[in-house]
């Protein structure tokens, strides 16, 4: 039996995967206020004691904490308020009680999850204040105040002191980690239709560019998984330039920062049918230029290259063009690397899946993570895999 690297993230279905995923949110955080002091009195059991009695007012009870929490099973900040606001402490009572703490304001964010303050006036750039991507890890945003003190730790018994006040802070939440492998085209290179036919993730998907302009993740599933499979991120797609923020260039390119794979996308059906071969090898290295102008790191992290849309110009050139692009990557030191594949027919996609498989393997072997064997792992039915 294979056994499989854990992934941190849950496999997710529905609406939840085909909704376009919010990746950044400026959100205010507000801790809570201190408690204030009471004050109050025993009466004096003597009745040759003049005055109110001995002080027993309690201290105020400290305010809420204002804390972000990385969760697996949450993968968009659609839900997380643009307003975070803590409770404040109780008041100090009676009988020297002191007021109740108040409970700490946690918001669930997903992982690969990156705090930064707001840029301002006096402050061009952001400062990164906490990378949330292990699961349970938390950065507390804002502290709450603390209780004020009631009269019976004061020094004259008929004063009392408020609580502190919370902190205020205007925040930017960004979402960078957000799938094991990313999908990256240009526009229209049929991403969305493979990400559809390789899980149950249903994108808008059409026959014209920029289709997605927001994430869409889906995941691939195998019979022998028990760890949720691998989660596939349909990226939007890339402009050349886009190192340069072309097209919204860097808000697209930063989604993949944190995948640990690539599958380079490229689309035959525009190519004319005169030279697929070449345009199609020109198409990848320009993908990978984008990529590795815009992070020389993300473009030396492990890929897969999809020759897709064979249905359009005809397998055997689309079989000319994938062996091109193989030859030219063999010559680089990367080998069975390229996969001519058709969404639409379901031509290869099982192969695609088992590549895809081996790749987050042999990706998450270099890590050294242990429990990896990959010595069957072409032996293994896919179960997600759909034939439109």
């Amino acid at each position: 039996m294979l056994t499989t690297v854990k992934s941190s993230r849950r496999a997710f279905s529905g609406a939840a995967l085909s909704a376009g995923l919010v990746d950044r949110r400026r959100v205010e955080v507000r801790s809570g206020q201190g408690g204030a002091g009471h004050v109050s009195y025993i009466k004096h059991v003597s009745p040759k004691l003049f005055g109110p009695g001995v002080p027993a007012g309690g201290n105020g009870g400290r305010g809420g904490d204002v804390i972000f929490k990385a969760d697996p099973n949450v993968i968009s900040l659609t839900n997380v308020p643009r307003v975070a606001r803590a409770m404040d402490g109780g008041k100090g009572r009676n009988r020297k009680i002191s007021g109740k703490n108040a409970s700490p304001l946690v918001v669930k964010v997903p992982l690969g999850v990156v705090v930064s303050t707001e840029p301002r006036e006096d402050r061009e750039k952001s400062v990164v204040l906490a990378d949330l991507n292990k699961a349970e890890q938390s950065y507390t945003a804002a502290f709450g105040g603390a209780g004020g003190h009631g009269n019976v730790v004061l020094d004259h018994p008929h004063d009392f002191t408020v609580g502190d006040c919370g902190e205020v802070k205007h925040l930017i939440l960004e979402l960078k980690s957000i799938a094991d492998v990313g999908l990256v085209g240009f526009p229209n290179a049929g991403k969305s239709s493979l990400l559809r036919a390789l899980t149950k993730a249903r994108p808008k998907v059409a026959s014209y560019p920029f289709t997605t302009l927001a994430p869409h993740l889906g995941t691939l599933r195998f019979t022998d998984d028990q760890d949720g499979g691998y989660v596939i991120a349909d990226l939007p797609g890339l402009v050349e330039g886009a190192h340069d923020n072309v097209g919204l260039g860097h808000q697209f390119l930063r989604h993949i920062q944190r995948t640990t794979a690539l599958l380079y996308v490229v689309g035959l059906l525009p190519l004319p049918q005169s030279a697929p071969s070449t345009l199609a090898l020109s198409t990848l290295r320009a993908l990978q230029l984008e990529v590795k102008l815009y992070s020389g790191e993300m473009a030396d992290r492990p890929f897969i290259v999809l020759v897709n849309k064979c249905d359009g110009l005809g397998i055997e050139p689309a079989l000319a063009a994938a062996n091109t692009i193989d030859m030219e990557l063999s010559k680089e030191g990367f080998k069975d690397a390229v996969v001519a594949t058709s969404a639409l027919m379901g031509f290869s996609l099982e192969l695609v899946a088992r590549k895809i498989r081996r790749l987050m393997e042999e990706a998450f072997k270099r890590l050294e993570l242990p429990d990896i064997d990959t010595d069957n792992s072409t032996e293994h039915d896919v179960v997600s895999v759909v034939v439109s």
